[in-house]
Order: structure tokens, then sequence, then C-alpha cells
């Protein structure tokens, strides 16, 4: 985990995800979600999603983050939210889940920082036949410069950040079927602005972490890498589904 990573659970972001909480609404609307769907949201940060999930459609969802800090918080808004969404702590890449345990598998900003073959591969196993992923990641809209790709490695630890095309590849290369680009947008900072005003986070989470200098520091560089390499960025949605048989 680089330092990117662990100030995010510092700060508990609601929604530290291309798209923001906006784009988690639209295609989470879009999956026929009820009281019996099993769904695992891993890299749940601070639950937001999962608590949504639970709150609005009623069905058994489970959170996995690999931070312990990520997990005390999620509880804690799943006790102000008033809702039964389950939050364990884990590895994504060793999940301990039994294989063919979920219905859904939803994937915010969370495979590109792995492994991501394995990621996947660990996505399929623990879908029933037939279940479905939905996955929301940040990628290059084209071949990027040098310079962005060293910033892109030295803050957030990616290597070979994946063109929109490329996370396509990588869902049918594990073993899935139906996969889909459903969304590939460039980055709009100003939108993602604009969302976070219109739907804010109403259990914010975040604390003092602000007061810490590694926090200001690591957000300042991520706010400069965004203003100075933002056009070359985009993000993608991709939904598939574990054959059925």
């Amino acid at each position: 985990m680089n330092r990117y990573q662990e100030v995010l659970a510092k700060v508990g972001a609601g929604s530290a995800h291309p798209g923001g909480f906006a784009l988690t609404k639209k295609w989470i609307g879009q999956l026929s979600l009820g009281p019996d769907t099993r769904v695992l949201d891993v890299g749940c940060g601070t639950g937001r999603t999962a608590c949504y999930m639970a709150k609005r459609f009623g069905c058994r969802v489970t959170g996995l983050d690999l931070q312990p800090l990520m997990i005390r918080k999620a509880r804690r808004r799943a006790r102000l939210e008033g809702v039964a969404a389950e939050f364990v702590p884990g590895d994504l890449l060793a999940p301990p889940f039994d294989e063919a345990s979920f219905d859904w598998v939803i994937a915010e900003s969370v495979t590109v920082f792995v492994s991501r073959e394995k990621a996947v591969e660990q996505y399929r196993k623990l879908l029933v036949p037939g279940g479905g992923v939905l996955d929301v990641e940040m990628a290059a809209r084209h071949a990027l410069p040098a310079e962005t790709a060293r910033a892109i490695e030295d803050l957030y630890g990616v290597k070979d950040l994946p063109l929109y095309g490329d996370w396509e590849a990588l869902y049918r290369r594990v073993g899935f079927s139906d996969v889909r680009l459903v969304e590939a947008r460039r980055i709009d900072l100003n939108r993602a602005l604009k969302d976070e005003w219109d739907d804010p986070d109403r259990w914010d989470l975040r604390s003092t972490a602000l007061d810490d200098a590694e926090v200001r520091e690591v957000l300042r560089a991520n706010t400069e890498l965004m203003a100075r390499h933002a056009k070359h960025l985009g993000y993608v949605v991709v939904t598939g589904r574990k054959p059925a048989n």
C-alpha cells in the first residue's frame, strides 16, 4: 500500500473514485438488486457505496477492505445509517470468503492499485455462476507521455495504467462473459466538484487527519497531478458475468 492509499484511509473519503458517488448511483441502479442479492463491495473504504446499496435496495452487502481504519469507519457509518451491512478486514487478493459466495462484486478504484489479473480472477471465483461484476477504474485515454506515467507511478504506485480497451480485454481474458465497457470518459474535474457539491456525503467521516502534514502534502500532490495531467486521464465502467456453465 502506497502513501496515497494510506492518506485516503486517514482522511476517510467516502467516494474517492473517478465519477464520484453520482456515477456509483447511476450504474448500481441498473443492477436489479434486491433483498436476496448478495453483494461484495471490494475496497469498500468508509462504506458509502455498501450502505447505499443496503439501504436503497435491501440487499445483503459485505464490504471488504485491507485497512482496519476504513473498516472501523464503515461500521460506524452503518450504525449511523441504521443498515445491516457487514464489513470485514481482508485482502482482495486472498479474500476470507468461500468461492461462489456472491451474486455481484462491486469494485470502485481498487483493481488498478493491485495485481489486476489476480484481482479479477478473485472476483470470478467469488461469484456464483451467472453472477456479475461492476468495476469503475482510472484509465489512460491514450499512450501516456513519459512525464505523466512517472507522476502516476510516483503518487499512486500504478505502473502501466491501462487504456480504456485494456480493461475490457482483461475481463475477457480472465474468463468473464458478456463483458461491456458501458462508460469511458475523460476525467472532468469541474464535473467532479459539482457532483460532490450537489450530493455531499451526509456522514462525512473525515477527521483531524487534515492537520497531518503528510496528508496535506499527498492531497496537494494529487491536486497538482490532476491539474497538470488530467487531459491524458479518464475512467471506465466495466461490467461482466461469470459464465453460468
